[in-house]
């Protein structure tokens, strides 16, 4: 065995010792003298972790492979105290702290001292016993030094092997009753560390006798570190042991002291798991008849008869149940402090949950209070009604008004607040069916309270008779985007609700009330609208500017008093779908009209157009437009030629001055569904290729000037409904069904 000098040069000082320790130490082919850089950071004595001070991380060339930060030891610990409770299993916390062990004791060893209380139980026992039952599992890197049964007579050469130069404890098990859990073998290793680390926080490796094991059955498997064999009662641990150990046999057969001299090696032995075993287990085992090993010997007591107890040596008998009695008392106290750690976690969790516990608390107190507060909305209004032929509120009797029971009431299953009330649905409101209401003033016609529904995002009311006025609270509704009691009773004024009331609001309809606004007010063209619908609101003057109108898809100004702007209106309007202006007072030539390109349906009926359509109808026939009424005007020329792409469906041409015969190009139109040239001054024919639109259900071409015969390809339009030749000239057959 050689001897080499191990002090490290490179012209620093020695500032913390790890140079000195490494003077004239004994090299083995597993150590290395710790200097400087990543050796020094990866050797758990002299490794400080980001305690290191800068002046520290450039005398000993770890400048940059650390992270800049500089941690005090006292803010690394309470940073790992933070980390180790975020565990909930009491047996990840034993790994985190074998883990910085191994990695920084200097760091391990402040944090047990300070911690000993709360961090004892994972060290040692109770968690101890199962880290050791689990040691092949959660194995790392070697701790302490295993002696097996393959070393027996080179003991000496094993010991050597050990890096370290001056030994002060070692502390030695055989694995073989590891706190009551049976013969773990060389997974007892767990003890001796554990062991250890105590002595040394409150000298210093550990050293397993590594026999044969009489493994209990939760440490048998590949997953265990030991031998696999069973042993006899006569294989005991002495047989490993030099010849110049002594016995205390005054001491029931413990192994005292056990000294090696050598140039190498001074080492001082305390055992401290055999205990009295040796002599002990001995003396008891060879008076009981069919027991041959340790394993045996618990189900072998179970299983005797008294006769044989009792032909049992007295001193064979009492060592017996003086070891069960051991073994329950090493059992219960286990017990008794996993429950105690049990405890002090639930604890801990318990404590760290109550914050949260108690916003769920106040959450749920909160929405039951708001639930509470829409169902007492919802009840004025119901309160209000005084004829209900829709026999809609009846239903609302129950206390929850969310729970389904209530027609017309929907809400957010997230929040359990009321997000839509839909009284009325549109395809009913010709039927009869209707709720009427005349509120006194201090309620107002749709209740003030209808502001109290926090959460509602649609509020349909349509197709009723709802009298008097419309509530301001209406502009509370932060959430509310589509609103629409068109078709009631409800008349002047219309609140003057702020420009910045109704944030949300994507959708409105006041049509067909008793409303008389006389321009479109303020805060419904300053908002991103996509649909607007005023019909019958006595609007006057010029067509409304909206601030936002890229945003409008769908406009309804239809049955007002509108007369001029229509140059301009449809400027910038790059959403829009469907206009109706009908039933207005606009003039204009129709011929100079510009729609936006997507434009699906127009309705301009009833107005003062001029002008001649042959020019314009193809920039109006685009691929997506649908729907074309210019009925009821002055327009006037011929009915133009149709290009091939055409998606309309309906062309209502009628009460017009137009004139000329029908085009054969009409033929083109193969989605048309509708068509009425009725009460112009159409002469000619009606051309054979009509009889081609196969989609056709609406024909009209009566009080024209109409000559001849009827196509009888008529006959082939399977879906013709309905045809009008009346006040023509026509001969032939009428197609029917």
């Amino acid at each position: 065995m050689a001897y080499v000098n191990g002090s490290v040069g490179g012209g620093v000082k020695d500032l913390y010792g790890e140079d000195s320790a490494t003077e004239d130490k004994l090299i083995t082919p597993w150590s290395f003298s710790v200097a400087s850089g990543c050796t020094l950071l990866r050797d758990p004595r002299y490794n400080k972790g980001l305690a290191f001070t800068e002046k520290e991380r450039d005398a000993h060339y770890v400048r940059g492979l650390l992270p800049p930060a500089v941690y005090t030891q006292d803010l690394q610990e309470k940073r790992l105290m933070h980390n180790l409770h975020q565990y909930d299993v009491p047996l990840h916390r034993y790994i985190a702290l074998m883990d910085l062990q191994e990695r920084n004791e200097r760091l391990f060893y402040k944090l047990l001292i300070d911690n000993v209380e709360e961090l004892l139980p994972f060290v040692y026992t109770p968690i101890v016993g199962e880290a050791c039952q689990k040691y092949g599992s959660i194995y790392r890197r070697p701790q302490g030094l295993y002696i097996s049964l393959k070393e027996k007579g080179k003991i000496l050469e094993v010991l050597k092997n050990w890096p370290e130069k001056t030994i002060q404890v070692i502390v030695v098990t055989d694995g073989e009753r590891i706190l009551g859990l049976g013969d773990l073998g060389a997974q007892g290793m767990g003890i001796p560390v554990g062991k250890l680390s105590l002595y040394t926080a409150l000298g210093d490796r550990t050293i397993t006798l590594g026999k044969a094991t009489n493994p209990p059955r939760q440490c048998r498997g590949q997953m265990v570190i030991h031998i696999h064999c069973k042993m006899a009662a006569t294989d005991i641990v002495p047989d490993l042991l030099p010849d110049s150990c002594t016995y205390d046999v005054a001491a029931g057969g413990q192994l005292h002291s056990c000294r090696y001299a050598s140039r190498e090696f001074l080492v001082s032995i305390v055992l401290s798991e055999r205990e009295d075993q040796i002599s002990s287990w001995r003396s008891m085992i060879k008076d009981i008849p069919g027991i041959s090993c340790f394993e045996d010997m618990p189900a072998k007591f179970a299983a005797l008869p008294k006769e044989a107890l009792y032909s049992t040596q007295k001193e064979g008998e009492g060592t017996s149940r003086l070891k069960q009695l051991e073994v329950a008392l090493d059992a219960a106290e286990i017990g008794k402090q996993n429950a105690e750690t049990e405890a002090v976690l639930a604890k801990e969790k318990a404590e760290v949950l109550k914050p949260e516990i108690k916003q769920i608390e106040l959450t749920l107190a909160v929405v039951t209070e708001e639930r509470n507060q829409d169902r007492a909305s919802l009840l004025t209004f119901k309160a209000s009604i005084f004829k209900d032929t829709t026999d809609t509120l009846s239903s609302w009797i129950s206390r929850d008004c969310c729970d389904g029971g209530w027609e017309g009431v929907q809400c957010d299953a997230s929040t359990g607040r009321v997000n839509m009330l839909q009284i009325q649905s549109p395809d009913v409101k010709d039927s009869g069916s209707f709720m009427k209401s005349t509120l006194s003033p201090a309620l107002g016609n749709i209740p003030d309270q209808i502001g109290n529904l926090k959460s509602l995002t649609s509020l349909q009311l349509s197709g009723n008779q709802l009298t008097r006025h419309f509530p301001l609270s209406i502009s509370k509704l932060q959430k509310l985007w589509y609103l629409n009691v068109s078709r009631n009773g409800l008349s002047d004024p219309l609140p003057a609700i702020p420009v910045k009331g109704i944030p949300s609001l994507l959708s409105i309809d006041l049509s067909y009330n008793i409303l008389s606004l006389g321009s479109v007010p303020d805060w419904i063209r300053s908002k991103e609208l996509r649909d607007v619908h005023l019909a019958r609101c006595k609007l006057k003057g010029d067509l409304p500017h909206f601030v936002r109108p890229d945003t409008l898809s769908s406009i309804d100004l239809s049955d007002n008093f509108l007369v001029d702007g229509i140059s301009n209106f449809f400027t910038n309007m790059s959403s829009l779908q469907d206009v109706k202006l009908s039933n207005n007072q606009l003039r204009f030539d129709i011929s100079k009209i510009k729609l936006p390109f997507g434009l699906a349906s127009i309705d301009l009926h009833a107005n003062h157009l001029m002008g001649s359509l042959s020019s314009s109808i193809n920039n109006m026939t685009s691929s997506s437009l649908e729907v074309i009424d210019v009925s009821n005007n002055f327009i006037s020329g011929h009915i133009p030629e149709f290009v091939e792409g055409s998606s309309l469906k309906v062309l209502n041409l009628g009460s017009n001055n137009l004139s000329g015969s029908i085009p054969v190009s009409i033929s083109n139109l193969v989605e048309l569904e509708r068509l009425d040239i009725s009460r112009n001054n159409i002469l000619g024919n009606i051309p054979s290729s009509l009889g081609q639109l196969q989609n056709l259900q609406w024909l009209d071409v009566s009080i024209n000037g109409i000559t001849g015969q009827i196509p009888g390809s008529f006959s082939q339009i399977t879906s013709l409904k309905h045809a009008n030749f009346r006040t023509n000239r026509l001969c032939g057959e009428i197609p029917t069904e």
